[in-house]
């Protein structure tokens, strides 16, 4: 009898699901704390920044404004990432908002035939970013408790993807002049002043969609804080360490991290207070911060997954472009850090805690996210208005 390479992995999945039912029996104390954990940080962080930036993206793909945009940006997409104008509204609002905004744009895009597949694949590396507010109140004021480092941390993310996308200008075949989807070369099809739908339908469709995505996004990331939690009971760590012992010569990790680097792998919040908490260098503790954030960690592939379904994008180019920037992001924190190490103010703790109360405030991060939808829709269409008349003015 010969033994198929799918029913193989079909077994091996099942062993798996009925190993984590069982470990949600026996370490049930732990299970539970974990998933009050998951479900605290969910609701407290990524519901108010989130919900804004979805139902407001909902809204402007309904209305047809990202047309406009694209008209505005294509003499600058096109050039630098190959990839038509539209695709800037998913580049400026993924990087705003965080993960997984920039994916669930693009596929939409690709759905709606404004990009192609090739397009779409070469956007979602650049557009599927960690946001600000999870850098520089999540990691650097709530976790490292070190505020000055945000900025850097977050320059050293964008600098990354921004290379990710150049690099990804030369994925895909060469594309025909003649194509199907909408080409942003020309004015929108439809005028700004046209007939809309209905405010109260599209907004009712908008709210529907946007809180099924965050509920999503809410049980994977509950889902992978209970997963962390039974790989530190099973004592993973330990494997981990064991394993790496062999390339200990070539990869000179502080030996608290060696315990601890396999979980940002998995999910970068609970992985990054790992990386915190261990007594390593803190260049060692950056360079992995920075590389676990780049890569976003499984928990955030599987959210990705999740809003990709039935957009044609491959899960498999974007995680081998993920995994391509986590090595940019090394690069670049050993590059701006030899560069500006005597330059950065040391962590100051005496304060930390005011900012990360207020930050985590349901309400103000609610509020905050609300406005900083508005302004990145504003920036977008002012920087759009100057590349499209001044830097790359059109032959009209």
């Amino acid at each position: 009898m010969i033994v198929k390479k799918k029913d193989t992995q079909q077994l091996l999945v099942k062993i798996l699901i009925i190993m984590f039912v069982m470990s949600l029996l026996l370490y049930s104390k732990f299970v539970v704390s974990a998933a009050q954990k998951g479900l605290l940080l969910w609701f407290n962080l990524v519901l108010p920044s989130l919900f804004p930036f979805a139902v407001g993206t909902y809204l402007l793909i309904e209305y047809g404004l990202i047309e406009w945009i694209g008209y505005l940006f294509e003499p600058l997409m096109k050039p630098l990432f190959k990839i038509s104008g539209i695709g800037a509204f998913a580049w400026i609002m993924g990087i705003t908002s965080g993960y997984p905004m920039g994916a669930m744009i693009t596929a939409d895009l690709v759905k709606k035939k404004e990009l192609t597949v090739v397009e779409g694949q070469r956007l979602l590396n650049l557009s599927n970013q960690a946001g600000p507010l999870f850098i520089l109140g999540a990691v650097s004021v709530g976790i490292l408790q070190w505020p000055q480092i945000g900025i850097y941390i977050l320059i050293i993310q964008y600098l990354s993807a921004i290379s990710m996308g150049v690099f990804f200008r030369f994925y895909g075949p060469v594309e025909s002049k003649k194509s199907t989807y909408i080409r942003n070369t020309r004015k929108p099809k439809k005028n700004i002043y046209s007939s809309s739908p209905i405010l109260g339908t599209v907004l009712k469709k908008s709210v529907i969609n946007a809180m099924d995505l965050l509920l999503q996004i809410g049980g994977f990331i509950i889902l992978f804080s209970v997963i962390i939690e039974i790989m530190t009971q099973w004592q993973v760590t330990a494997i981990v360490q064991w394993f790496l012992l062999p390339f200990q010569h070539w990869l000179p990790l502080h030996p608290t991290l060696q315990k601890i680097c396999f979980f940002p792998l998995i999910e970068i919040t609970n992985g990054i207070q790992m990386i915190n908490e261990t007594s390593a260098p803190v260049l060692q503790k950056l360079l992995l911060i920075n590389g676990a954030i780049a890569w976003s960690g499984f928990s955030i592939h599987a959210q990705t997954a999740s809003v990709l379904q039935g957009s044609q994008l491959k899960m498999s180019v974007y995680i081998i472009g993920k995994g391509i920037q986590s090595i940019l992001a090394f690069f670049y924190t050993l590059l701006l850090f030899t560069l500006i190490k005597n330059k950065i103010p040391s962590p100051t703790f005496y304060s930390t805690a005011i900012l990360w109360k207020s930050s985590s405030d349901w309400s103000f991060t609610l509020i905050q996210s609300t406005i900083r939808f508005g302004v990145a829709y504003v920036l977008l269409i002012m920087i759009g208005l100057f590349c499209s008349y001044f830097l790359f003015p059109r032959n009209s």
